[in-house]
């Protein structure tokens, strides 16, 4: 279901089925289509599907924008009211200008562009998308490197298809929990961007702080045992590792 509500509270638009309920569908995301519509994005039984529910509250969609969506997806409004998909293939990451309503927009080529290539044996996905208010977006996107670390960086995709020079890291620092859900401790994979001192937190999901400790500066990766404090209740808790200017932040959640 979809509602618009004012700054002061009100409702703007009544209820609005998006797509039956049903099992299956997870990561429902909602955002502004800049012309005070409405783009929503989730994954059904492993696709990337999107909707543009328009001011008027018709509804363009829903359409499958990636049939694989385990490669992940991800999606922006582009300009007048269009937008931009993200998705990935074989190939690399791929992007789609569409119209409002749903066409391919003409002033880009039919077929999706080629936006990020993949390296060799690092494949990347797409994870979140942020308009630049000029028809074009920054894609954020994760690549593998190794076998527990994915680095997430930064692509500026301009409206002609240019890309943004240079190596777009957008952090060096990383952050992997395994298993998760955890018991009485948690196993932490780590890539530390240098040899300054880290500190790591765990928080629960009111903000309260639950453990709060400084870990070793070591560059590169190392693997980590951390015990939960007695009395940690099951339920769902963020750990943030921070170092220098750049932080991590991982869900996850403890069993009894």
């Amino acid at each position: 279901m979809v509602q618009r509500v004012s700054s002061a509270g009100g409702l703007e638009w009544s209820e609005l089925e998006l797509l039956p309920l049903t099992t299956g569908v997870a990561r429902v995301e909602a955002q502004s289509d800049g012309q005070g519509g409405l783009l929503v994005s989730w994954f059904q039984s492993g696709a990337f599907e999107v909707a543009h529910v328009l001011t008027d509250q018709s509804v363009v969609g829903p359409f499958e924008a990636n049939p694989n969506g385990l490669n992940g997806g991800a999606l922006t409004h582009g300009r007048d009211g269009g937008f931009i998909v993200f998705r990935a293939d074989p190939s690399g990451i791929l992007a789609t200008w569409y119209r409002s309503d749903g066409s391919l927009d003409p002033a880009e080529p039919v077929n999706p562009r080629l936006v990020h290539p993949h390296v060799t044996d690092h494949p990347a996905y797409p994870t979140g998308a942020l308009s630049d208010d000029d028809g074009g977006a920054f894609l954020v996107l994760n690549e593998e490197e190794g076998p527990f670390f994915e680095a997430e960086r930064m692509r500026h995709v301009f409206r002609t298809g240019a890309l943004d020079a240079g190596p777009p890291v957008l952090t060096r620092l990383a952050l992997s929990i395994s298993p998760n859900p955890a018991r009485r401790s948690l196993g932490l994979d780590l890539r530390l961007a240098d040899d300054s001192p880290a500190r790591l937190e765990v928080l629960d999901v009111t903000g309260r702080l639950v453990l709060s400790r400084v870990l070793a500066g070591s560059r590169g990766a190392r693997h980590e045992v951390v015990e939960l404090p007695a009395g940690t209740a099951p339920g769902v808790y963020l750990a943030r590792v921070a170092q220098a200017h750049e932080s991590q932040i991982r869900r996850f959640v403890t069993l009894d």
